[in-house]
């Protein structure tokens, strides 16, 4: 009997040990599943503003570096009308030497806004910060070099609307609260009052929509920083430093920062390309830094296989991007295409040789 067990045994050994093999496998699989920790979600990025990202970023990280091309599957055709650069034969370079956002005023702003320290949320993502309260949030990132502020109470209808003059007090005081006087005095605004209200939507979210004088709740302005009078853009959606929304009542509404700088130094100074290199380069270096108000539309354009682009109007700049500041040429344009509503955007093409 027992050679008969000894037969049986050496016969299925092999499968026994497969059997034994996958079941230690199994078990091991059992014991990983149940002793490992869950993972805590890694809170990086802000509730982005209602603004459609830029068609390509910009991703250069010296001065002197080239921007990337243009997609290759887009074609885009430029319509000059007499617009020359033949006033800039040089162009000073400069770096920044201390950003708007960093840890100190990101702190400051903070208390500010009336946030405590039990506010404070976890971030797993270093230098960057948020705090939370109710229907506010701010949301500051050093990598990222953003900085966002909103309120979602509804702004009351039933007080006094605020004359023009009023919301422009009234907003640099704020600037002026946050930033202090030198930045804020070098804050140039770079469009009008821009008037919303609150609506509720079929699903009852709240919503921010263009609203009229006597309706409007919220107002809106957007700025630019300058060096020696030259604009200082970001890749904002609008080419804006700076927004802030204010209610009838003078709270802050929203308010958001791209880049922005407290000092700088000049570096030395580069030949312009001319203006018959700007039109050559053009059709393959420039990059549209400005978001189309309507989402739909601005995705069309970033689809589409050509573009037409009318020049209104060139300015020379400084694209920024953390502490490096890109001489670029600004094409303020109106947009065409087929079957594409006219669009006004702007475009940037680096302004060096």
């Amino acid at each position: 009997m027992t050679n008969k067990y000894n037969i049986l045994f050496q016969k299925y050994k092999p499968l026994i040990g497969v059997s034994l093999f996958i079941l230690i496998i199994i078990l091991l699989i059992f014991l990983n599943s149940i002793t490992k920790a869950p993972s805590t979600p890694q809170i990086t990025q802000p509730i982005t503003p209602s603004v459609t990202t830029p068609v390509r970023t910009i991703t250069p990280t010296t001065i002197l570096n080239e921007f990337p091309k243009t997609n290759p599957q887009q074609s885009l055709t430029f319509t000059w009308n007499n617009q020359t650069i033949d006033q800039y034969k040089e162009i000073k370079l400069f770096s920044v030497t201390s950003p708007l956002i960093r840890q100190e005023n990101i702190l400051r702003i903070a208390d500010l806004f009336g946030f405590k320290d039990t506010d404070k949320k976890k971030v797993l993502k270093t230098n960057n910060f948020r705090w939370g309260s109710e229907n506010r949030t701010l949301f500051a990132s050093i990598p990222q070099d953003q900085m966002f502020y909103t309120n979602k109470d509804i702004p009351s209808s039933s007080l006094p609307v605020l004359n023009d003059e009023k919301i422009k007090v009234n907003i640099l005081g704020h600037l002026t609260a946050l930033f202090g006087n030198a930045v804020a005095n070098n804050l140039t605004a770079n469009s009008d009052i821009r008037l919303y209200k609150v609506t509720m939507d079929l699903s009852g979210i709240a919503k921010n929509v263009t609203a009229s004088k006597p309706e409007a709740t919220i107002y809106e302005i957007s700025f630019r920083q300058t060096i020696e009078t030259v604009p200082v853009v970001a890749l904002s959606g609008t080419s804006d430093i700076v927004t802030i929304s204010i209610d009838r009542n003078n709270n802050i509404v929203r308010f958001s920062v791209y880049g922005g700088l407290s000092d700088f130094k000049e570096l030395t100074t580069s030949p312009s390309i001319t203006t018959q290199q700007l039109k050559n380069i053009s059709p393959v270096k420039a990059i549209r830094i400005t978001a189309v108000v309507s989402d739909s539309i601005d995705e069309a354009y970033m689809n589409a296989d050509q573009i037409s682009l009318n020049v209104n109007k060139i300015e020379l700049a400084y694209l920024q991007e953390g502490l490096s500041l890109h001489p670029v040429y600004l094409l303020y344009v109106d947009m065409t295409g087929k079957d594409l509503a006219k669009a006004s955007a702007i475009y940037s093409v680096p302004a060096l040789p």
